[in-house]
């Protein structure tokens, strides 16, 4: 079941690494803007097809005529506070009514999200520049008796002997990157050897963050990454990555952040021609 997942989020991974080539060497702002609008086309066909569109424009009006009333009676506190009640139970009666759409769409959007999390979650690391990796051992193996390594390419150099934090099965080092290109990072403890790939490159890219064992959860988060084998010591390898920002409009946000904005102004300038109420 797990490794089929892989092996189907990888396909989707590889899908999306098309899709989006054209933007690898554009300010990440383009590659968001260019899954902004499928998902608001996509979100404004599931409330068309999975909700009561006449409903929700009969709740949408009679909401406002209850702000209306109490507006026109405001010197009037139990008007007021009976007008408060209606909008209230009305715009509960209206959530009610984007549920259905919400559980079509939540899925496929968490799919795309993962997607973009490791192509615009985080920054590439730059010659110069100095990051922290890490390792966890699996349970039960003393980080002191594990004979714990790191090897690296030539582009990259080990600047700290291992540090090791029993309390948490970890062992840190410190690398700095010397120079551009495909990297690889070779960790060793308690005879099993996990390998991470850092690839030291200006264009926009997939990042993965932590390397581990296969499970259902790792397969959604870290789509397209080889898990580490179920019988190794080392249960993840975890490279520190600095997060990244968008700018949109001259403002750095989250990637987040700027894909809601971008669906939402997509999704008002569509919902007319699409005809959509929401």
């Amino acid at each position: 079941m797990i490794r089929a997942m892989y092996a189907l989020l990888a396909a989707v991974t590889r899908a999306f690494d098309l899709l989006l080539y054209p933007f690898r060497n554009l300010a990440p702002v383009w590659g968001v803007a260019f899954l902004a609008l499928p998902t608001a086309i996509f979100v404004l066909l599931a409330y068309r097809r999975c909700s009561d569109q006449a409903a929700i424009r009969r709740l949408k009006k009679l909401i406002q005529g209850h702000f209306l009333g109490i507006y026109l009676f405001r010197d009037d506190v139990s008007q007021i506070l009976l007008s408060l009640g209606k909008v209230c139970a009305n715009a509960l009666r209206y959530m009610g009514h984007s549920f259905p759409p919400l559980a079509v769409v939540i899925l496929p959007i968490a799919l795309v999200c993962a997607q973009m999390q490791v192509r615009y979650g985080y920054r590439n690391l730059s010659p110069g520049e100095t990051a922290i990796v890490s390792i966890e051992l699996a349970p039960g193996i003393d980080t002191l008796a594990a004979g714990s390594g790191l090897r690296a390419s030539d582009g990259l150099r080990v600047e700290t002997p291992p540090l090791r934090i029993g309390s948490r099965g970890e062992i840190d080092w410190r690398i700095r990157v010397e120079k551009w290109g495909a990297q690889r990072l070779a960790f060793s403890a308690g005879g099993s050897v996990v390998e991470k790939g850092m690839s030291i490159d200006r264009s926009v890219g997939r990042l993965y963050p932590v390397r581990a064992k296969e499970s259902l959860f790792n397969s959604l988060i870290y789509p397209g990454d080889e898990p580490i084998a179920r019988d190794s010591h080392i249960r993840a390898v975890i490279v520190g990555y600095p997060s990244a920002r968008v700018r949109l409009l001259g403002i750095g946000m989250h990637w987040s952040v700027a894909y809601f904005i971008l669906t939402v102004v997509c999704g008002m300038m569509l919902k007319r021609f699409l005809r959509v109420e929401f």
